[in-house]
């Protein structure tokens, strides 16, 4: 039985909470259970796919949960075809239908980088974050910031993030983020803007060798509130 952070029976349904690779059994009714399947790598990419399972067709509600940082376009379908339906972040996604065994929902949530506006204490720095997952920089990954004071000096340009790279080192199926920065102790540096000398690769945040989750910025217009207290 999986924990209730994952999924629960509600009053007129199933809740997904958590979007992992699970199976979990749930009694909709008297008598009736829905078997759920979940297939993702999670948070890794966006990509859910639930499949449904159960002894007769039965009406509820299934409500999926939609995170607050999902600024881009969410997707939705049902057997392949498109969930026309209001679609709001931050809140859960409810479909009431009919279900049968086979069904099968798949969900894309955006995974976009972006950079998080730190607060009180972290004021102005940033971190940066794909999906709910946060990255550091480690000094072993990046042999030219020996230096603390670089390292603390640094600044770092989200104009510049690239696509993730696979990175098993922290996490199988793992990615690590590639960005430029200003070392502030080269003094010339590439003109036109983005005005960066440097560049460094961020790994996820359960790296054990991390320095900093925070980082100064070379333009914070781009960066965004944090999306929990927004």
């Amino acid at each position: 039985e999986l924990p209730e952070m994952v999924c629960y029976v509600s009053d007129d349904g199933i809740t997904v909470n958590l979007y992992a690779e699970s199976t979990a059994e749930c009694e909709v009714v008297s008598g009736v259970s829905v078997l759920l399947t979940q297939h993702t790598d999670y948070p890794m990419s966006g990509s859910i796919l639930i499949e449904l399972d159960s002894s007769q067709p039965i009406d509820f509600t299934l409500r999926l949960r939609i995170p607050r940082w999902c600024t881009g376009s969410t997707t939705v379908s049902i057997n392949g075809q498109p969930w026309e339906g209001e679609i709001a972040r931050g809140e859960f996604l409810a479909i009431t239908r009919l279900w049968k065994s086979g069904d099968r929902v798949e969900l894309e949530l955006p995974m976009e980088w972006r950079v998080v506006k730190g607060r009180q204490s972290q004021r102005p720095l940033g971190a940066v974050m794909r999906g709910p997952v946060v990255f550091c920089l480690s000094l072993e990954r990046n042999e030219g910031l020996k230096s603390m004071e670089l390292l603390h000096r640094l600044r770092i340009d989200s104009r510049t993030i690239g696509e993730p790279i696979r990175d098993d080192m922290i996490s199988p199926n793992g990615v690590s983020c590639p960005l430029g920065a200003l070392n502030p102790f080269i003094e010339d540096h590439p003109f036109p803007e983005p005005a960066t000398n440097t560049e460094v690769i961020l790994t996820e945040f359960p790296d054990p060798d991390a320095r900093a989750t925070y980082f100064h910025l070379v333009d914070d217009q781009t960066a965004v509130d944090d999306e929990l207290f927004d």
